[in-house]
């Protein structure tokens, strides 16, 4: 099938066929890395809560221990969640099971609900955010029990 085409013609399939299995290596390649980067990204924010749970509790257990009241422990814990950032402009926030926002760096958002808010893509985020930690809590998640 081949014999009949010139030589110009043959090494211009083979060239193409090269840069046809380059470029399909490089977009399988491509792919895996952005998977990569995505599980990397997810782990880094799951560990940055359990940590950052942690130090609320323990926080928490200790303002308890000297004596200052549940309102005064609750706006502690609060103002330290507010100062903790990670990466170059992202930060941690709470939602409430009613999808109100009761902790948040950012100015005039807290007490807000946003059960009814999408993002860029037309998704319920406070809604998904709260189905999934349900779904995968061990225990109920706005209990204070478990880790």
């Amino acid at each position: 099938m081949l014999g009949n085409l010139r030589i110009h013609s043959k090494l211009l399939l083979m060239l193409g066929l090269s840069v046809g299995g380059i470029f399909a290596v490089a977009g399988v390649g491509l792919s895996a890395l952005r998977s990569n980067l995505i599980e990397d990204r997810k782990t880094e924010v799951r560990e940055l809560v359990r940590l950052a749970r942690q130090v609320i509790d323990l926080h928490y257990q200790a303002a308890i221990k000297d004596g200052l009241s549940e309102a005064e422990t609750l706006a502690r814990s609060k103002a330290l969640l507010r100062t903790i950032r990670f990466g170059r402009e992202d930060y941690l926030y709470a939602l409430d099971p009613d999808g109100t926002v009761q902790v948040s760096p950012v100015a005039g958002v807290e007490s807000q609900s946003l059960m009814n808010v999408k993002d860029v893509d037309g998704v319920f985020f406070a809604r998904r955010q709260i189905q999934l930690a349900v779904s995968r809590a061990k225990f109920h998640p706005f209990s204070g029990a478990g880790n």
